[in-house]
């Protein structure tokens, strides 16, 4: 290889591992965030609950979902006034409590409310879609961001009020 492309590429993995807060492997990460325990173990998941940014798990700080982005989330479905909502489960998911989110943990769902209504106040593990809608907001005399979700799958139902992830409704066998 060409020295001068051998320094090139040296000085870039350099600079992104400095900016990114280093080079860890995964017997480090399991130092940072201690070792995995029940459905977790061994498998290199986070044991913070849910779908964690690496950075956030080791630090005390709160992010919105991210536009186009996939997302595992465990909440309740409440359909109100023929709209429908999602409401995070916040113990679950530390890593979305924001101020903005602490005050009203509600997302709303893309699609009519009728076929939400049969969820209704279910809680459900809903894999979906991220999406921003910007918009002028006169008051503030400047722009907002809203989230919605986009369903990609048909939500799981939690079989009882406090289960995890892993405890949903599965159909009898016959």
């Amino acid at each position: 290889m060409n020295p001068l492309k051998l320094k090139w590429a040296l000085g870039m993995f350099l600079a992104v591992a400095t900016v990114s807060g280093g080079v860890y492997g995964w017997d480090d990460m399991e130092e940072i965030q201690g070792p995995a325990t029940g459905a977790n173990a061994g498998e290199g998941f986070s044991t913070c609950g849910g779908e964690i940014p690496w950075p956030f798990q080791v630090s005390n700080q709160a992010v919105e979902l991210a536009d186009g982005e996939r997302y595992l989330l465990m909440g309740q479905i409440d359909v109100v006034d023929e709209k429908a909502y999602f409401v995070v489960d916040l113990e679950r998911h530390a890593w979305l409590k924001g101020a903005r989110r602490k005050a009203n943990p509600r997302y709303p769902l893309k699609g009519e409310s009728i076929n939400w209504s049969k969820y209704s106040g279910k809680r459900v593990r809903l894999v979906a879609m991220a999406k921003w809608i910007v918009y002028r907001d006169p008051a503030m005399r400047g722009y907002r961001v809203d989230v919605i979700l986009q369903s990609l799958a048909e939500p799981a139902v939690a079989s009882r009020p406090g289960a995890g992830a892993g405890a949903t409704r599965r159909p009898k066998e016959h």
